[in-house]
């Protein structure tokens, strides 16, 4: 789809299955191409490797919390302006 490639990547960590096909409906519907993790290090893990425009998480997601992931990805030289 040429139209997600121009909206970009959106990396979403999330462990619930209902919370994250809603979000993928929604997000896919108008362009973007929707990545999810289940834990903070594989989020980290994806956003260096698929430099995302977005990153939403749960604040309470395991191994890395959300904020300490939302820190770690704006630190990152491949990731500072997400």
């Amino acid at each position: 789809m040429a139209e997600s490639s121009r909206q970009g990547v959106i990396l979403i960590a999330e462990r619930d299955e209902n919370v994250r096909e809603l979000q993928r409906y929604f997000l896919e519907r108008d362009g973007f191409v929707v990545t999810f993790c289940d834990d903070g290090v594989a989020a980290l893990d994806a956003a260096r490797s698929t430099h995302p425009v977005l990153v939403v998480t749960e604040i309470l997601i395991p191994k890395i919390g959300g904020l300490t992931l939302c820190r770690r990805i704006k630190s990152q030289p491949a990731t500072p302006g997400v």
